[in-house]
Formats: structure tokens, sequence, C-alpha cells
């Protein structure tokens, strides 16, 4: 009987015990889901919404699976002007979400997915030009018409164009500089002032076509040759001005990579397919951005 009831108190304890460490596995499982929710939550994704007829539903479904669940911080920055002087009070206000929620807040990681007119996605990159996070992007793709993320392997893609030390300067200090990956810019096209003092800048083998870059390792290469160029145009030049045909994830990195006292004055044009002319575009100088519209009047 004696025994019978010392192995009646051990399984009881054995019991005890076994509950206890149950408990503590559900309470670490809750502690580690938290924590892990949290760390989530110190990623931002940022969806611009610039173009007639974009979903202005953010692209969650492009983001890891665990994001929305883990309740991912996110911003949705929707253009609502369409005359280009109110676009750029809109950039300023987007600029302003975007550099105080930066230094405001501890993002561990960054996703971006936009669409908008050149000017405006280059500055928007700008705008992201001091953030310490990792930024992950999203394309547009134009055939499927949805969003996915660029992978990290390196498409191995090449750019072409002439030494830049051979390009010179008009008489007002003016350097140009077209980077055509989408589609050809036809100098007709450039305004007239710029066409003898142009840098050209295509793919290695003058395909054009949207999304050829799925890469982002391949875009920050890609952008650091450009960004090397812009540096020795620079030097001999007091603007440049960028006609820009590419995908949003370059026209972003390229905004986001640009160095303050390395380029210099930079002024970005915005294409009116409509009118079939640069009409407008954003200038940057010293530190500070300005609207700029231009005329109408065919150079040639």
């Amino acid at each position: 009987e004696l025994s019978i009831n010392i192995g009646d108190k051990v399984n009881l304890i054995l019991l005890i015990i076994g509950i206890a460490l149950i408990a503590l596995g559900l309470i670490l499982a809750l502690y580690g889901l938290h924590d892990f929710k949290q760390k989530w939550k110190q990623k931002t994704f940022y969806y611009l919404v610039g173009l007639e007829n974009q979903s202005l539903k953010p692209p969650f479904y492009a983001l890891p699976k665990i994001a929305k669940w883990a309740g991912i911080s996110s911003y949705k920055l929707e253009i609502k002007e369409n005359k280009p002087e109110n676009l750029f009070d809109e950039l300023k206000y987007h600029q302003k979400i975007i550099t105080d929620d930066i230094n405001q807040t501890q993002t561990s990681e960054i996703y971006f997915a936009g669409l908008a007119r050149v000017p405006y996605l280059y500055f928007i990159g700008y705008a992201f030009r001091n953030a310490h996070s990792k930024i992950k992007l999203l394309e547009h793709s134009h055939e499927k018409t949805k969003w996915f993320p660029l992978n990290d392997t390196d498409d191995g893609q090449t750019i072409a164009y002439q030494d830049p030390k051979d390009v010179t300067s008009n008489q007002d200090g003016d350097i140009a500089v077209s980077i055509e990956f989408t589609c050809e810019i036809p100098t007709t096209d450039i305004p007239e002032e710029f066409r003898d003092h142009l840098l050209r800048i295509k793919f290695g083998a003058e395909s054009y076509s949207h999304n050829q870059i799925s890469s982002r390792t391949a875009i920050e290469r890609i952008t650091s040759e450009i960004i090397n160029a812009l540096i020795i145009l620079n030097k001999k030049a007091k603007s440049i001005h960028l006609f820009i045909s590419a995908q949003s994830s370059f026209v972003f990195t390229l905004g986001r990579r640009y160095q303050d006292g390395m380029i210099g004055d930079i002024q970005v044009y915005n294409y009116d397919a409509a009118l079939k002319r640069y009409f407008w575009s954003i200038k940057l100088s010293s530190g500070e951005m300005s609207f700029q519209k231009h005329s109408l009047i065919d150079g040639d």
C-alpha cells in the first residue's frame, strides 16, 4: 500500500511538471510570436500611386507571405493632382512623410513599390537617400499587370555610352543625359540647346522593353556606373539635365543614389505624350527643389 501511494505521488509530480513545461512552452511560443511580429512591424512598406487606373490597393501579395499577417507598417502615397504645379506640392508633402518616418522610427527594412511620372519617382527615391535600412524593391510587370519582387541575383545586364569626358557643355554650362532603357528617345524630343551636348546611355544590346532588369543587384550596379558618369560630367557642367525612359525601380534607385556635393545641380524632365514635348521638370540646386515649366515651341 505504501508503494502504491509513493507511485501515485510520483505520477502526480510528473503530471504537474509536464503541465508546467507545456505552459512554459506556450508562454515562450507566444513571446516568440510577439517578438517576431514586433520585428515585422519595424519593417515598412511604401506604395506610391501616381498613374491613372493604377490600383489603390497596396500589393501585399508581392511581399513575403508573413508580412501582411504580421502587420507590417505601410504608407500609401497617393498622387491626387494632375496639374504639374500641384504635383510638385504633393511631392514635397510625400517627401516629408518619408523623411519624418525615417528620422522618427527604427525601421529595419523598407519595401517600395510605385508608379508615377519620372521626376516624381526620381525625387521620391531622393527622399530615401539618408535611409540606413535595407531597401527591397517591387517592380510592376506590364505583361501580367502584377507586382513582383526584384531578386538578388545579378542578371548581367550591361549598358553602353560614350566616354563622359568627351561630352562638352553648352554656352550656359548645361549637359544632358538620356537614359533609354524602355524605349529610344528621339533626338528631336531633346530640347535643341542640349542636342550637341548629350550623353546617351542604353543597354549594351540596344534593346528596349519594360522590366529588362529583374535584379536589385543589377540595378544597384548599373546605377553606380551611371552615378560615376554623372560625377565626371558635373566637373565641367553647371547643370545636368536628365531625360529618362526606364522602369520605375531603376528611376527610384537613381534618385536615391544622388550624392550631395558630387553630382551638383540636376534637372529631371517629364515627357508629355499628348504634347510630344518635355513640358516640365523638377530641378535640384544646392539642396533646394524647384518646379520648372518649359516652352512648347519646337526648336526645329
